[in-house]
């Protein structure tokens, strides 16, 4: 997925579960921004690509820092040093920022390009192929829910439940789409993938009559 819905999933996984303990106002700054980063911090393998490194496996942009194994080291990482800075309990900030860098994990799964979840244990990437790299849908709702925060900051836990349920509305409606995209293509289809600019199109891509090339069509 693109940048802007990583971080906006951070922001909604902070504002999900704010602090058990009471924190200064520096503190809560450093919370949230410390969990919004752990958002998109699985693409720290994109600095591996000006070094040339990148077409080594454990390099590679979509490698091993998207995955659950690596997301669990990092928010450990983090939680630790949040923990630090907030002086909240690790076993109480830890789940939340794992859950956040775990979201990065997640939401490249449901794209058309898929993430190596259990690497090192399972060398195979897992697609959903319910959006493309640029995910309008997913990403209108998170803007939806910062814009509104701003304006309403006390209804920030009917918020988030908002914007949770719409995302979850909106990935369903998808996969149903995409169902029908693959039933209305006949037995011979082998995949349905998203649109970048349109939520509801799908490009089915099948065999040709000789096998010997991909054919797509827009449904």
């Amino acid at each position: 997925m693109d940048p802007l819905t990583h971080l906006g999933m951070g922001a909604l996984i902070a504002h999900s579960v704010p602090a058990r303990t009471a924190l200064s106002q520096p503190a809560r700054f450093w919370r949230f921004s410390a969990i919004v980063a752990a958002a998109e911090i699985a693409d720290i393998d994109f600095i591996f690509e000006p070094l040339g490194l990148a077409n080594n496996y454990w390099f590679y942009h979509r490698g091993p820092t998207h995955t659950f194994l690596c997301s669990a080291i990092l928010s450990c990482l983090l939680a630790w040093r949040l923990k630090r800075t907030t002086k909240e309990n690790f076993l109480q900030v830890w789940p939340v920022v794992f859950a956040s860098t775990a979201s990065h994990v997640v939401c490249d799964w449901l794209t058309s390009y898929g993430t190596p979840l259990f690497a090192p244990l399972l060398i195979k990437n897992y697609s959903l192929d319910l959006v493309s790299d640029i995910s309008l849908g997913p990403l209108t709702i998170l803007i939806t829910f910062v814009l509104l925060l701003i304006q309403n900051p006390v209804k920030k836990k009917t918020l988030a439940v908002s914007a949770w349920l719409g995302i979850f509305i909106l990935l369903s409606f998808t996969a149903i789409l995409r169902r029908q995209s693959l039933a209305l293509s006949g037995a011979n289809a082998i995949a349905a993938l998203p649109d970048r600019w349109n939520p509801t199109k799908f490009f089915t891509v099948s065999p040709s009559t000789d096998n010997k090339k991909i054919q797509v069509d827009e449904i």
